[in-house]
This record gives C-alpha cells, sequence and structure tokens, in this order.
C-alpha cells in the first residue's frame, strides 16, 4: 500500500490520517516512514523539506509539524465556520453532495473525531443548507442525532413530498379544466328557450324593416 501524494491542496489532516494507514499496514520503520512522507511531498508541500533546516529534516515529528502549521487548518478556522455558516443547497445540487460537503466542511473546522456535539452542529448546518423550512422541520421532527441519519430521513422525506407536490398539481390542472370547460360559452342549441327567444327577436326586426 502506497500513500497519497500531497502538494498542500487538499486537507491536510486527510493526508496525515491516510498516511498513517500505509506506515501502520507496511509496517514501516522509523526511518522508513521518514522516508515515505518525504517522498509523499509534492509541488508547495515539497518546498517544506527546502525550507527547513538539515537537522529537522531528519523528524517525522518537525516535519508534520511544519506541514500542519504551513497547511493546516487552523489558520483558516474562521473561513471554514463562515462558510459552514452560509453554506445553502445549490439549484441543480442533490441532497447527498450537500451533505457530503457539509461534512467535509465539519472535519476542516472540528476534525474527524465524531462527538455528540460535533453531529449536533453538523445535523444543524446540514438542515440550515438544505434551505426547506418545511423539509428542514420534518427532519428535526424524527429526532436524528448523526449527520448520516438526519440525511436519511431528509432522503426519504423529499421524495414523499415531490409525490406530494405532484399529486396536488395534477389535481389543480384537471380543476383549471374544469374551470375552463364551464366558462366557455354554451353553443345554442334548436328548441332551447334562448334559441327561441333570440329567433323571434330577429324575425322581429326583419318584419319591422319589410313594412
Amino acid at each position: 500500500m502506497k500513500p497519497q501524494l500531497f502538494d498542500g491542496k487538499e486537507p491536510i489532516n486527510s493526508f496525515l490520517a491516510h498516511f498513517e494507514v500505509c506506515a501502520e499496514f507496511n509496517n514501516w520503520s522509523a526511518k522508513e516512514k521518514l522516508a515515505w512522507l518525504q517522498w509523499s511531498l509534492k509541488g508547495r508541500a515539497q518546498q517544506v523539506l527546502w525550507d527547513l533546516p538539515t537537522s529537522m529534516l531528519s523528524s517525522y515529528e518537525d516535519i508534520v509539524k511544519t506541514l500542519r502549521q504551513r497547511f493546516g487548518s487552523e489558520h483558516q478556522s474562521e473561513v471554514y465556520k463562515i462558510e459552514l455558516r452560509n453554506r445553502r443547497r445549490r439549484s441543480s445540487e442533490s441532497i447527498s453532495e450537500l451533505m457530503q460537503d457539509i461534512r467535509r466542511l465539519m472535519v476542516l473546522e472540528y476534525s474527524s473525531a465524531a462527538s455528540d456535539i460535533w453531529e449536533s452542529v453538523a445535523i444543524n448546518a446540514f438542515l440550515e443548507a438544505l434551505d426547506d423550512s418545511e423539509l428542514a422541520l420534518e427532519v428535526r421532527k424524527r429526532g436524528s442525532v448523526t449527520l448520516e441519519s438526519a440525511y436519511r430521513e431528509a432522503m426519504l422525506l423529499d421524495g414523499y413530498m415531490r409525490v406530494a407536490n405532484k399529486g396536488k398539481s395534477s389535481q389543480s390542472k384537471r380543476q383549471s379544466r374544469l374551470g375552463l370547460q364551464q366558462l366557455q360559452p354554451r353553443t345554442l342549441r334548436t328548441g332551447d328557450a334562448k334559441w327561441t327567444s333570440c329567433v323571434n327577436n330577429w324575425e322581429s326586426r326583419n318584419h319591422n324593416r319589410s313594412r
């Protein structure tokens, strides 16, 4: 198992977590772990190796500390917090895509260590981001305790609401058509009282003209 490359664009915590999994799986020694970390750095991240003094290049912990300082989310914490608070579902965005982005922002802002508070903040951010007060209220009523369960409830309820709204729309169209039919002028038929009255008036006018 080989570690991913890191160029400074992806979250540093995600990279380091994956790197540690690789190190444990491959049973690397401290020296091998250091060498693989240096090999994994590319682009801007690789510049760290040029900036550090020689004494720190031989320390895995020193390189990781420098990477966290340079590419970590600590200095961007307020930015992620604002983005999470203002996140709203885009017109073409699925609920699944929205949930995944909320999870990403939560990891960047609060790390990936889930807890009751973490889940509560994530659920609230997700429901606000739905930008659908009716759907959000129905999900809250079900008392979801994790982001994953809130997501499943939102998917299920959204499907129900779409079907219900489609049914209402079809019924409204049928009622509109019936209303239009009732408003259309009725063709006068021979024998109708109105038809007889019109004929009599017409004959009377013609009779007067012939005099």
